[in-house]
């Protein structure tokens, strides 16, 4: 009994900063229902380089305000608990001590940043510095 306990305390604590951020960027993220259309249709123009070579539209252009809120919503979740989860299986030894430099590099809203925060602040680091290195980082 006291193994469970364990088990589910343990997995109730785990992923907290993670679940926490992804239901306050859902809240922030609404769309309605025009604006989630046209956010799809541009991340599908955004997806498909033949056609915006053939129209000379260049991607960065597309990434508009409701195209990241619609990818924040869309794939937030999951990547940050992949992210998550990766750490999670791997020791890295790093001294608590230590502050940390940590990168996102490209892909969108930070959501593998947000996995390797969550996991190394449930190890008991308090100091990062945080950078995301994406072109389009000021709409993220």
């Amino acid at each position: 009994m006291r193994r469970i306990r364990e088990k589910l305390n343990n997995s109730i604590e785990s992923k907290q900063i993670l679940m926490n951020t992804q239901m306050e960027l859902s809240k922030l993220c609404e769309l309605s229902s025009e604006q989630a259309a046209k956010a799809k249709e541009n991340f599908s123009l955004i997806c498909d380089y033949s056609k915006r070579r053939q129209l000379n539209i260049s991607g960065k252009d597309l990434y508009t305000e409701e195209v990241c809120k619609h990818l924040i919503k869309r794939t937030f979740k999951k990547t940050g608990l992949d992210v998550y989860e990766v750490m999670a299986a791997h020791s890295l030894g790093i001294p608590v001590q230590q502050q940390l430099r940590i990168a996102c590099v490209a892909g969108g809203p930070g959501s593998d940043l947000t996995g390797v925060l969550t996991h190394l602040v449930e190890l008991g680091h308090r100091s990062f510095d945080c950078v995301v290195y994406d072109y389009n980082s000021k709409t993220w």
